[in-house]
């Protein structure tokens, strides 16, 4: 297993998922010869301390199936990724799963079939229809609708409590965006609340 320079944020991370290894997975075969005990199970996040995430949700989630898919899936029996709320630590066996991968076949929640957008269901179709035929996925080119700018926009979000909106700032800063900016943003949108 490779060490990464930055640690991992577990509380800003969109996303964390659970890998479950094969037990003839290169990692289990190695720690097996080195008498080192088995782990069955690993626990990945999304982002690391102060990088970044995508700002849709959804560019996420697709960022990282795509990044599991290619370095972990084929030792894996199955990788689950589950969705938490940004400003507070995974909450193992209470945080929604929101999908299943395996080799050739993915499983998605009912409850969460018909909310999946169009553009996921489509990346899936790809991904997989790549993987199944040995081809390289390549990421469709599309138009950014959005600019960097108007994260910062008040009237983009719906948020009905001042704590929503504190947990939002936290995860930008974090996500480093520059404090004054996002405090800015704070009191802006604070201020929207209270003349409601």
């Amino acid at each position: 297993m490779e060490k990464f320079a930055k640690p991992i944020d577990k509380v800003y991370s969109t996303y964390y998922w659970k890998i479950f290894w094969s037990p003839n997975s290169p990692d289990q075969i190695e720690r097996e010869f080195k008498n080192l005990p088995i782990k069955n199970i690993l626990i990945g996040y999304s982002k690391f301390q102060g990088d970044p995430e995508p700002l849709h949700r959804i560019d996420c989630l697709m960022s990282k199936i795509k990044f599991l898919m290619e370095n972990y899936l084929n030792d894996a029996l199955k990788i689950e990724i589950y969705t938490k709320k940004p400003g507070n630590l995974a909450r193992f066996g209470a945080d929604p799963l929101v999908i299943t991968l395996y080799d050739n076949d993915i499983l998605i929640p009912a409850q969460n079939v018909t909310k999946l957008p169009e553009n996921l269901r489509l990346f899936l179709d790809e991904i997989y229809r790549c993987r199944r035929t040995g081809e390289t996925y390549k990421k469709p080119e599309r138009e950014i609708d959005w600019s960097k700018d108007e994260i910062f926009n008040i009237n983009a979000y719906s948020f009905t409590k001042c704590i929503d909106v504190l947990n939002w700032c936290n995860k930008q800063i974090a996500n480093g965006f520059p404090r004054p900016v996002v405090e800015q943003f704070y009191r802006k949108y604070e201020s929207k609340l209270i003349s409601k």
